[in-house]
């Protein structure tokens, strides 16, 4: 018997996910093409997906395009969500705004927060933080966790709304059912004072919740978790090092610093002293400031680059903390 529409778009899932065994993309988009074949319109609009993201297939925007737009025309309102996300990339924001708008007209929460968002930060349309918050409540009424986390942040901060810590709250909450990995993440750094070491960060309450926000892709909560579990008193890096690889692979700039170090130093993993350096200009080289005075270290010291005291000065300027400046002041 022939497999159904949904049921290879469900496959399609599956496999993408590795549900049910090894995650296999081509297979999927296969999947998603037989579904997409058959005239399922969800399956169009995911196939697209798979076309812009260069997902099995080679990436080509066009062809995506076109996909969202049949499925727009077949009904499946949520395509102006990609469509509007697709033109935002390549920074036609008008054309990304009408597309919004559109799928905002069809019910589609997703559309309805992008909306909020441009008229929170006043892309396009004048700011207007009143409309934001309606548009934010809409999608939060649907149901929609992206909606939710949009209008808790305002709640948090007081943006458009007077801030409310138990309004917020409800609404990470509800975010959290739907495990949002934002709402993990912020539920369980207010379960910190900020004054815990690695190790009781660890054994706190918080920690729970910061490994299902990394699980679920949070980048902020990879590093934490990577972080306490690799530089405390009793570092445990069979679980930490897998968060700062996933952290640095999602170009975090702080996951890329403390990886460095424990390849410098052999800790938790082989001295690989090349990669701790090219991990360490790359952090470096985007703002983060303990990156630069590791830097300044490496090219004093000659440690897997020719040692040059000129370079290592400016990298030491760049950080211009206290150790940065102390190095410089014994430098001369």
């Amino acid at each position: 018997m022939t497999d159904t529409a949904e049921q290879l778009l469900e496959q399609a899932r599956n496999v993408y996910l590795g549900t049910n065994g090894p995650r296999d993309v081509e297979s999927a988009f296969d999947l998603c093409r037989q579904s997409h074949e058959q005239g399922n319109f969800e399956a169009t609009r995911l196939l697209g997906t798979f076309y812009e993201d260069g997902i099995g297939v080679a990436e080509d925007t066009n062809r995506a395009l076109e996909l969202y737009k049949e499925a727009v025309e077949g009904g499946f309102g949520h395509a102006f969500y990609n469509m509007g996300n697709l033109f935002f990339k390549q920074q036609d924001i008008k054309s990304a705004l009408d597309h919004w708008a559109h799928g905002a007209e069809c019910g589609d929460a997703y559309c309805v927060v992008s909306l909020g968002l441009c008229f929170e930060e006043g892309r396009v349309v004048e700011q207007d933080l009143k409309e934001a918050i309606r548009l934010y409540e809409h999608a939060a009424n649907a149901e929609n966790s992206e909606g939710q986390i949009r209008l808790a942040i305002c709640y948090r901060d007081g943006l458009g709304v007077d801030a409310d810590s138990v309004k917020m709250n409800e609404l990470l909450e509800a975010a959290k059912t739907q495990d949002h990995p934002f709402a993990w993440y912020e539920l369980g750094r207010q379960k910190l004072t900020g004054d815990e070491s690695a190790a009781e960060v660890v054994q706190s309450p918080a920690m729970p919740y910061f490994e299902k926000a990394a699980e679920l892709g949070q980048i902020e909560a990879m590093e934490v978790c990577g972080e306490v579990l690799c530089m405390g008193h009793s570092p445990d890096y069979k679980r930490g090092v897998p968060f700062l690889e996933s952290a640095v692979s999602a170009e975090s700039p702080r996951a890329k610093y403390i990886l460095a170090i424990l390849l410098a130093s052999g800790k938790g993993v082989p001295v690989d002293l090349q990669r701790a350096y090219d991990l360490c200009e790359q952090s470096a080289t985007v703002g983060e400031a303990n990156a630069m005075r590791m830097l300044g270290l490496m090219y004093e010291r000659g440690d897997s680059v020719q040692s040059d005291l000129d370079t290592a000065k400016q990298w030491y300027q760049r950080a211009a903390d206290e150790v940065a400046r102390q190095r410089l002041a014994e430098m001369g």
